[in-house]
């Protein structure tokens, strides 16, 4: 700041003006890149899985 002679309070006033054009978040959000590809791949493995151990247990109950 010494270097380019900018006053501390000028400093502030800019910053302050950035903040309210860009909608900082106060409350430190972020948000997170997601693929969703590999998300819709995951669920449907998980799904896969519930559906077999289900089929499983209800050929197992109707052999009994």
């Amino acid at each position: 700041m010494k270097l380019k002679n900018y006053k501390i309070e000028e400093v502030y006033r800019v910053m302050k003006e950035k903040v309210e054009k860009k909608g900082a978040f106060n409350n430190k959000i972020f948000l997170e890149y997601v693929d969703e590809e590999k998300q819709n791949f995951k669920e449907e493995k998980e799904l896969n899985k519930k559906f077999r151990k289900k089929k499983n247990n209800e050929s197992i109950n109707r052999n009994k």
